[in-house]
């Protein structure tokens, strides 16, 4: 739960009715119609971990269905087909829950890198490794585990956890949930703690991305003119991402400069995606005007709050 790229501890708005990565690093969250909720990085913590998902509700939120969880890619799930796999994981709820259980399950398919929105509609092949519906909770954390047998015929993995907020929403309707590990055995081992370089790397496999906040950080790319409004350049990936990307999301055009030494900076109005693949990806910055063509520019961010680039379409 260290890595929120997208937010920055900031919090995000769940789907509705589809499972859809707009939280912490490689968790998808959905709520049901009417449900308005949202999902946030929390310092509220047992001993031994520094951030947990808080995702609920507050004030006048709508009750209703969340669901989050993780879709595990082939590479990282074959090896355990025909194995027994133990999923382990802290949860509490808040002061003023409304609820008091939860729904904790494993799945598999039997096809490739299969999405999170095909889990929700179900896997091709899909089965159920394990499954809790009524994980007890209360307002202190405890450690929860279920246990179950892979089949042997399995590519993929899943695990999805399941609450439903009723009646009025107090201060705290809200789940958190930290140290999730799913491993081979029958018996939850004390959670793996990875370097944080290490960790980071992982998630930008899923999620490459530019994050920001000091003025004037230059983007790992230059840029050529081909119009005096419009600049394109090849923005190398820091770790190989696990397919090419489809698509780019930032946080205002206007928050990005191309600058040469001779002219100066030209703010940027807008950003898109060109071609993609796993190493790199060619990225256009359009400006009102002001380029000089067929000349460099070096692109950096120009606000001292979050600037953003997040190249999207990696994740399952």
């Amino acid at each position: 739960m260290v890595f929120d790229q997208r937010n920055a501890g900031a919090s995000s708005v769940p789907a509705t009715g589809s499972y859809t990565y707009t939280s912490l690093d490689r968790y998808f969250t959905s709520v049901n119609t009417p449900a308005t909720s949202t999902a946030i990085q929390s310092t509220t913590v047992p001993t031994g971990f520094s951030y947990s998902l808080k995702i609920g509700r507050s004030g006048t939120g709508t009750a209703g269905l969340n669901t989050f969880g993780q879709v595990i890619e082939t590479n990282n799930s074959q090896d355990l087909a025909g194995s027994s796999v133990t999923l382990s994981f802290w949860a509490k709820v808040g002061a003023s829950a409304t609820f008091s259980t939860m729904s904790a399950n494993i799945y598999s398919g039997t096809v490739a890198n299969q999405t999170a929105s095909t889990l929700r509609s179900g896997w091709t092949g899909q089965a159920t490794v394990a499954t809790n519906g009524s994980v007890a909770l209360t307002t202190t954390w405890q450690q929860f585990s279920i246990t179950g047998s892979v089949g042997s015929t399995a590519l993929q993995l899943a695990v999805q956890f399941i609450f439903t907020t009723v009646g009025t929403a107090g201060a705290d309707d809200n789940l958190y949930i930290t140290g999730v590990q799913l491993e081979a055995g029958t018996t939850a081992s004390p959670f793996e703690y990875r370097q944080y370089g290490t960790e980071l790397a992982l998630c930008q496999r899923y999620l490459p991305a530019f994050n920001s906040t000091t003025s004037n950080a230059f983007l790992p790319m230059m840029c050529a003119a081909a119009t005096t409004t419009a600049a394109t350049g090849s923005f190398v990936f820091k770790v190989s991402a696990r397919v090419p990307p489809t698509g780019i999301t930032n946080s205002s055009g206007s928050q990005f400069v191309l600058s040469r030494p001779s002219t100066g900076n030209v703010t940027c109005t807008s950003l898109s995606l060109g071609a993609g693949s796993t190493e790199a990806a060619t990225v256009q910055f359009s400006t009102a005007s002001g380029l000089v063509v067929d000349q460099p520019y070096i692109p950096s961010s120009n606000s001292t709050t979050l600037t953003q680039l997040l190249f999207t379409g990696c994740e399952l």
